[in-house]
């Protein structure tokens, strides 16, 4: 069976050794989830007090598991926890997230304000006359410290959650600051409180003919309203997008936000190593990114020299063979011209040439001495450099 794949009889072995809260973050679930899990297949589950008295030294019992049709058979199937191979923080976080599930360390949320989080005190000084917009939201005049987003009746109770989740992150030796924004394994997070809205549709009152026509292409009318139900979240910058990571945390029917803080500090704990496993993943990249550019650069530059190198050698080869082809062309032409005078001392009896002809005869030696490489050249109207005719008028 597949280590992410639990039977029945081994759900209940996990359930009786993993208090509920962690087993089912584990699993991907929520403890209701999990509880309705356990329901479903008749696995027992420990009664309220049970890892109390485990930790207090006590050995309380264990209700058994009643035999099934079939123990073996897959009850779950979950994905297993990330490892965070690259920043090191899967033991770390392992332990963060043990330490939220501890009775002991369960987060309480503060009847009144007296001595706040100095940056609670801080907007709560802000939002004094401060106005409602349509849907009754508070908007202070000048931006606040702190992302706060609630009707004037939620104020308060948003004030107390915020500041004792504050205190809360600051005792676990996590700097916060404004923002509010927490550091957590060198990641900053931002979180903020907001009360939902929801978009309610208004029957429109007899339409008015007096006044000017107004085109609507819907017959009811779209309102905003405040529903008094508060929500943390996380404010997820778009450069750096991570999945999977859950980032809001809400009232519901049987459970509000001051209950869940402690599972709030996990989700802050899951989203920073996340985050900063996905950050060292894209340096990982973009360092890699850069080995390739450098090593395309450099293959470029090589490529670059070697074509000169072979440029160099191919001039060189075509001055080889060009003075080949010339010490061949003035050895032609002083067989030729040697060719004349024999001839001429056949045919004409010893006669000697005329002037033009030995003027012609020492022209024609002097072009065998230019192209002969081992003789020194004479000089020639063709060494005379001609400059370029200017484009100019003047």
């Amino acid at each position: 069976m597949p280590n992410n794949q639990l039977s029945r009889k081994a759900l209940y072995e996990q359930v009786w050794s993993v208090p509920a809260s962690r087993l089912a973050a584990d699993f991907g679930l929520s403890d209701v989830g999990l509880a309705k899990l356990c329901k479903r297949h008749q696995i027992p589950r420990p009664p309220r007090g049970y890892w109390a008295k485990l930790e207090a030294g006590k050995a309380p019992a264990q209700t058994p598991l009643l035999p099934g049709e079939n123990d073996d058979e897959i009850v779950v199937a979950y994905v297993e926890p990330p490892k965070y191979e690259r920043s090191g923080l899967t033991d770390t976080l392992e332990t963060r997230l043990a330490d939220e599930s501890r009775p002991e360390n369960r987060i309480q949320v503060s009847e009144n304000l007296r001595g706040a989080h100095p940056l609670v005190a801080a907007v709560r000084e802000e939002f004094t006359g401060a106005k409602s917009n349509a849907a009754g939201i508070l908007t202070p005049e000048q931006p606040v410290s702190l992302d706060l987003s609630v009707t004037r009746n939620q104020l308060r109770r948003a004030l107390l959650v915020l500041n004792a989740l504050l205190k809360a992150l600051e005792s676990r030796g996590l700097a916060v600051s404004e923002g509010p924004e927490v550091r957590i394994f060198e990641e900053q997070i931002a979180f903020g409180i907001k009360e939902r809205i929801k978009l309610i549709k208004e029957q429109p009152e007899e339409a008015d003919l007096s006044g000017s026509y107004q085109f609507s292409y819907n017959r009811y009318i779209k309102r905003e309203v405040a529903t008094g139900e508060l929500v943390v979240f996380i404010k997820e910058p778009t450069r750096c997008l991570v999945s999977g990571q859950r980032k809001q945390w809400k009232d519901a029917s049987k459970q509000k936000v001051e209950d869940c803080l402690n599972k709030i500090i996990r989700g802050f704990y899951q989203y920073a190593g996340a985050t900063r496993e996905a950050r060292l993943e894209d340096e990982e990249r973009e360092k890699e990114f850069q080995r390739k550019l450098q090593r395309r650069e450099q293959e470029k530059e090589q490529r670059a020299e070697l074509r000169q190198q072979q440029a160099v050698e191919q001039k060189r080869i075509k001055s080889l063979i060009q003075e080949v082809q010339d010490w061949k062309t003035s050895q032609e032409i002083r067989e030729y011209l040697e060719q004349i005078r024999e001839d001429q001392t056949t045919i004409a009896a010893g006669a000697a040439f005329t002037p033009e002809w030995e003027q012609w005869l020492s022209w024609a030696k002097d072009q065998a001495d230019r192209l002969d490489p081992f003789m020194k050249s004479p000089s020639s109207i063709l060494d005379i450099a001609i400059p370029e005719e200017s484009q100019r008028w003047i």
